[in-house]
């Protein structure tokens, strides 16, 4: 069996931080929310549409991301988490990838590369 890649995912209200696990220091790459706030007059339903084509894309884009990771901690303060956590069970390509969540209250950078390196290193 390959090497195990391990990958935190970070997910607040207005980034998405990806924190790779080494046995190392860990390499942090950030990824800008793709969300824009619009200043365009529209429906509740339409805005309701919007934000859901938008978490769409965006959850798109994370999965692809994590395509090559066999381990994968979902962590943050906010729920979209979870509806990650739904999208990835809805597609088979990542049946093979461990996936944990957990809740989390606000983390700097730092907090988040060392609460991933405690959580796949065991010393939580």
């Amino acid at each position: 069996m390959g090497e195990v890649k391990k990958l935190g995912i970070w997910m607040c209200h207005s980034n998405v931080h990806l924190v790779e696990y080494t046995d190392e220091i860990p390499d942090p790459l950030l990824l800008k929310d793709v969300a824009e706030n619009h200043q365009i007059e529209t429906s509740e339903a339409t805005r309701q549409n919007e934000a859901f084509h938008i978490q769409t894309e965006s959850f798109k884009k994370l999965g692809t991301a994590i395509e090559n990771y066999s381990e994968v901690l979902l962590f943050g303060p906010i729920d979209v988490k979870l509806e990650f956590l739904k999208f990835l069970k809805a597609d088979t390509r990542f049946d093979q990838i461990k996936i944990d969540v957990q809740q989390t209250n606000e983390m700097s950078e730092d907090q988040q590369q060392v609460f991933v390196s405690q959580h796949f290193s065991g010393n939580r």
